[in-house]
């Protein structure tokens, strides 16, 4: 039981760490774009620093993902097939 709360906080810890990055790729992207066009001086570095930290925010996350014992879909194309379709490509 000791390891398990130990593991959840930890979890718990990352998907925080994930947000935080989330939120600075979010502010960075803002500020590129916004200095691109409103003063043509764009951030230098941007697509870079995206590039390390998408990693970081999808990894960070995937245990506490595990943890709440879900996954992640993505149903951008799948949503849009037939019901029947749908159906033969899902398992089970």
């Amino acid at each position: 039981m000791k390891f398990e709360n130990a593991v959840t906080r930890i979890a718990k810890i990352l998907a925080n760490v994930s947000v935080a990055l989330l939120a600075i790729m979010l502010f960075l992207g803002v500020t590129d774009v916004l200095g691109r066009y409103l003063f043509n001086r764009p951030v230098t570095g941007t697509l870079e620093i995206f590039e390390i930290l998408l990693p970081g925010i999808v990894l960070l996350s995937l245990a506490y993902t595990q943890l709440n014992k879900a996954h992640i879909r993505v149903e951008l194309l799948f949503n849009r097939f037939s019901s029947r379709l749908q159906a033969t490509a899902v398992p089970g």
